[in-house]
């Protein structure tokens, strides 16, 4: 069995120019925000940091200066209706 990798320099498929979770299956990228006070553009995500299918969900975040270069944070909320930011 092939072993894969989830390291974001192993897998040359990925997109360099269009957000993607650091592992896992992601949806739904949304609530966008920009904080002045701090300069960083927030946005947040459905993940399943654990999985490549719908199960588990919880809410990514991940901060950037340029809306290119992205810096995730690694705690995971379980995904509520009552929290959906859209």
């Amino acid at each position: 069995m092939e072993q894969r990798s989830d390291s974001l320099d192993d897998i040359f498929a990925r997109p360099s120019y269009h957000f993607i979770a650091p592992r896992g299956w992601m949806n739904d990228p949304c609530a966008p925000a920009y904080d002045p006070e701090t300069k960083l553009f927030h946005l947040f995500y459905q993940w399943a940091p654990e999985s490549y299918t719908w199960v588990n969900i919880s809410w990514g975040h991940a901060t950037s200066t340029d809306l290119i270069h992205w810096q995730f944070d690694q705690v995971g909320r379980t995904a509520r209706a009552e929290d959906q930011p859209c």
